[in-house]
């Protein structure tokens, strides 16, 4: 090298290195021991007020979109979100009120009789319970012998859980219990009186017994730092290590509940699914499902509780999952276990006996299965892309003539007559691996090279998050219009089992499918780069971000939310090794040059046309930390080649997922609002 050259090389570093530090201002680190950020410097507060101004005088010159009508309709009118059955039939209702200002839980004893548990904008009545306002509510459960509600409560309307109310359903006239800072997941019932739940104190979490009689809150001597928490769980284990690779099952506060013989290796657990099913007050069915391909098996473990120390387990019932697949929801009734298996486009609905013994193995919708309930007859609830829930009511006996277009027919006709297809098209990935993408459309229209086109991926954790759909009344209008939305399956997920998940790791497939889809889908004139929009949150706000740095050409608009961006910075920004199986770590040059290969920060910084990018975020997001969106916007605005925006919509009071009106109400609607503007008008729906 010349003296010229290495000079210029140095000149590049030293540039190169002062601007990553100026972006450094912009990050917002926890405070100490707290989840809690420190508060904006007066600098940031300048650049975050200046990306308000750029946010609204961009929206504003955009038209309104007939999508903005649509969400306002929606939420105009008073929604049941949550609706449970407690003792004798009775219902109880977690209602969202007209136009989205407030929750209420309601009791119907009968037509008549309806009682008004908590209402979030009843002031004088939360504060005759000693709750603080403002507060919403994001979810309500009851306890296994259907007496006792328990109600999440939520701060400020914003998605972080404050604490959890207890009431009692044969007194509603006494002041609700209270768990302060509970994790609504980690409940667990000892008869009807005693609880445990998991207290979030900063950076750790402590287990805490409480008694309903006596009122006390007693932390418990095994409480201590449960990293190894295990997560879906709605108990508290943790695994404890005896001799070789045995890991044993140990509940924090009651020894041995499983014991080795029944659950072996640590991988069972952590790289498969975990979920609990409750039949009453003292008999539990524990419900593993696992993608693991050395443990091919749903494990059924029934047992009986003799004391708060004391547990006797019976017999397991194991039922092997079929190949390149795996069970993603398992609903288990009095007399049957109902699982849901999902490998790509193929999904079958595997119906065992107590005993483990197939008796049903039916084709599923193309709609997704939410719940089956026993009651004279099993009860089937589903949900699409474009109908609320809807109950098919069928017996045991009717299963023998299941007929799943039926279901479909239903499920994808919306409540105008308008009906819908649904269909996969298949693309290869750069290592010859074939990528299903799932859209949906108006049946009667034909996509073409000038369709809107707005995809939805998240392809991470060995989550499926797309291919099991949900209603969200953004996409039914976004189609209804002439759109067409589409949800590739790519590497990272579990739509195929364990292994689609562990291929990502040390590798690049996840972005080389996402990106062999969209070609496949513009290959096939299903929109183009001047038609498409792209969006991802958390996991899939990485890989919206990968897409805009790696391929902008194949784009009009890109939407990152929440997302992983700095992914040299994610052990400072977070506790990113906890994921370093899934993104790569930091020990070594080669592991570092792998990380900038795709972190979509340190390649933003390359000048080059991008697309316009619309980037959300929540700055009470704890889980991922806004700075990865703030020097993400940054990077953009300065190396932005050509004339498209780049655009920064922070909410306050938001936390990590996408703001839907059911749990932040008026700020969801807000959201909602802004960005199918932007995605209406970018994709040419307008």
């Amino acid at each position: 090298m010349n003296i010229k050259n290495f000079y210029s090389v140095f000149l590049f570093f030293i540039i190169f290195s002062a601007q990553a530090l100026e972006y450094r201002w912009l990050e917002r680190l926890k405070s100490g021991t707290s989840f809690n950020y420190r508060n904006h410097t007066d600098r940031q507060l300048d650049w975050l007020m200046e990306q308000d101004s750029r946010r609204d005088n961009y929206v504003d010159s955009l038209a309104e979109s007939v999508i903005e009508l649509d969400i306002v309709s929606y939420w105009s009118t008073e929604k049941t979100l949550q609706e449970l059955t407690a003792v004798n039939g009775k219902r109880i209702k977690l209602l969202i009120t007209e136009n989205a200002l407030s929750h209420k839980v309601v009791f119907e004893n009968s037509e008549r009789d309806k009682i008004v548990i908590i209402d979030t904008q009843d002031e004088d009545k939360l504060r005759e319970s000693s709750i603080d306002s403002p507060v919403g509510i994001y979810k309500i459960k009851l306890d296994p012998s259907k007496r006792y509600l328990l109600v999440a409560v939520t701060i400020n309307f914003t998605t972080i859980v404050r604490d959890i109310l207890i009431y009692d359903l044969e007194n509603l006239d006494e002041e609700p219990h209270k768990l302060p800072k509970a994790r609504f997941e980690d409940i667990t019932w000892y008869g009807e009186r005693n609880l445990y739940y998991v207290q979030s104190r900063g950076r750790f979490n402590q287990q805490i017994k409480y008694n309903l009689d006596s009122k006390t809150h007693e932390i418990t001597p095994e409480s201590r730092f449960m990293y190894q928490q295990i997560k879906g769980s709605k108990y508290v284990y943790r695994l404890k290590k005896e001799g070789g690779e045995v890991y044993i099952l140990v509940r924090d506060y009651a020894r041995s509940v499983l014991d080795k013989k029944h659950i072996a290796n640590a991988d069972r657990i952590f790289n498969g699914k975990m979920k609990i099913k409750s039949l009453g007050s003292n008999d539990e069915v524990f419900v593993f499902t696992t993608n693991k391909k050395n443990y091919p098996e749903l494990v059924i473990v029934k047992y009986e509780r003799e004391s708060e120390s004391k547990v006797s387990i019976g017999e397991l019932v194991k039922i092997e999952v079929p190949e390149n697949g795996s069970f993603q929801n398992v609903y288990v009734t009095k007399d049957y276990i109902f699982a849901q298996y999902l490998s790509g486009e193929n999904q079958r609905y595997y119906i065992f006996n107590n005993k483990g013994e197939e008796v049903h193995n039916l084709l599923a919708s193309k709609s997704a299965l939410t719940s089956v309930v026993q009651r004279n007859n099993n009860e089937f609830e589903f949900k699409s892309e474009i109908h609320h829930e809807k109950v098919f009511t069928i017996t045991t006996r009717d299963l023998g003539n299941w007929n799943p277009r039926g279901i479909d027919s239903a499920m994808y006709t919306d409540a105008e007559g308008v009906r819908y297809s649904v269909r996969f098209v298949n693309s290869i990935s750069k290592d010859g691996t074939t990528v299903p993408t799932r859209i949906v459309h108006r049946s009667d229209q034909r996509p073409t090279g000038n369709s809107p086109l707005y995809i939805s991926a998240y392809g991470g954790h060995g989550s499926v998050t797309r291919f099991l759909p949900k209603y969200k009344i953004g996409i039914h209008s976004f189609i209804k219009n002439g759109g067409v939305y589409a949800t590739p399956a790519v590497r990272g997920g579990g739509e195929f089992g364990h292994e689609w998940y562990t291929q990502v790791f040390g590798s690049l497939v996840r972005y080389e499918d996402t990106e062999a889809a969209v070609k496949g889908l513009h290959g096939q004139s299903i929109g183009s780069p001047s038609t498409t929009a792209f969006e991802g949150w958390s996991n899939g706000g990485l890989l919206a971000g990968v897409m805009l740095t790696r391929n902008p050409e194949l784009f009009k608009l890109v939407i990152p939310g929440n997302g992983l961006h700095d992914m040299e910075r994610l052990q400072v920004l977070q506790n990113g090794f906890f994921w370093e199986s899934e993104f790569g770590d930091h020990n070594s040059q080669e592991s570092v040059e792998y990380i900038r290969s795709y972190s979509p920060f340190y390649n933003a910084q390359k000048q080059q046309e991008y697309p316009t990018v619309y980037v959300m975020v929540g700055e009470t997001d704890v889980r991922v930390s806004p700075s990865h969106s703030y020097k993400l916007v940054a990077a953009l605005q300065d190396n932005q080649t050509s004339g498209n925006p780049i655009i920064l919509d922070r909410y306050e009071t938001l936390g990590h997922w996408p703001a839907s009106p059911k749990n932040v109400l008026q700020e969801g609607i807000i959201s909602l609002k802004r960005k199918w503007r932007v995605i209406s008008n970018e994709t040419g729906l307008n």
